[in-house]
């Protein structure tokens, strides 16, 4: 039951993680361009 209910978090969490790793990348792109 912990295992399910957590599962959606662990989901939203990681897809948050994602989004800031691409902007960092993204924003490192434009500053050594």
């Amino acid at each position: 039951m912990t295992i399910l209910m957590d599962a959606p978090h662990a989901a939203a969490y990681r897809s948050s993680v994602d989004t800031l790793a691409l902007l960092a990348f993204l924003s490192n792109l434009l500053t050594a361009g």
